[in-house]
């Protein structure tokens, strides 16, 4: 069972309202299994392989939930979308079917959306380095993870946004809704829950991986 949704605390900014209202769905993700072992070094390239299929699928419904909201600019989900086919091109392996199943909600939760996805992506250079053990000195395959040197710039103007347009607690509590099932859409990609990980890609039988190393808490860098 989910934790009971948060609301938005009184007299805050929108960014600390929204850090405070998450911080339990966020940290969850610290206990999510491929980025542990991402950051033991322990990580075999054929869950890589599904570890960026999975989050294809996630930056793709974050795409059209940004779209559907009005938020195109402030979504760099587009260009990630790329990245991953780049990686999984290299590492020999198709980008999944998107399923577009999955929306966070209009406007207000779309933003809200963008906040957990931009804001995942912000520490993402820090797990390209842990990578060292499986790419060496090559960048190519982990493409996405080392993100665009233009990632600080979007993430400030995001939160600009988010600033001047969830300013009631109607629209700050729909920003609230939107980053929570963001965050909880992450997990169910991530630890394969979501109905499209599997089809065509691995044999059902590898989706009984472990979903969390519950002994062990990697150093999951986003969503400052």
């Amino acid at each position: 069972m989910r934790p009971a949704m948060a609301q938005a605390p009184a007299d805050t900014s929108a960014r600390t309202a929204l850090r405070q209202a998450t911080d339990a769905s966020h940290q969850r993700m610290h206990g999510l299994a491929p980025f542990a072992q991402i950051a033991a070094g322990t990580l075999p390239m054929k869950q890589y392989r599904q570890l960026l299929q999975s989050l294809f699928l996630f930056h793709a419904a974050v795409g059209q939930t940004a779209r559907r909201g009005g938020w195109s600019l402030l979504s760099s989900s587009g260009q990630r979308l790329g990245m991953l086919r780049s990686d999984l091109a290299f590492l020999g392996a198709a980008a999944p079917e998107p399923d577009f199943s999955w929306q966070a909600g209009p406007r207000e939760a779309a933003l809200g959306a963008l906040y957990a996805a931009e804001g995942s992506m912000m520490g993402g250079r820090v797990i390209a380095r842990q990578l060292d053990y499986a790419f060496g000195s090559s960048q190519d395959g982990r493409r996405f993870f080392m993100g665009d040197k233009g990632d600080r710039a979007n993430w400030l103007r995001l939160i600009g946004v988010l600033e001047s347009t969830c300013q009631t607690s109607r629209e700050l509590n729909a920003a609230i809704v939107g980053a929570s099932r963001t965050f909880d859409w992450f997990e169910r990609c991530i630890t394969r829950e979501c109905p499209s990980h599997c089809v065509g890609l691995v044999p059902p039988a590898s989706c009984g991986a472990p979903k969390r190393l519950p002994s062990q808490r990697a150093p999951f860098h986003g969503f400052i």
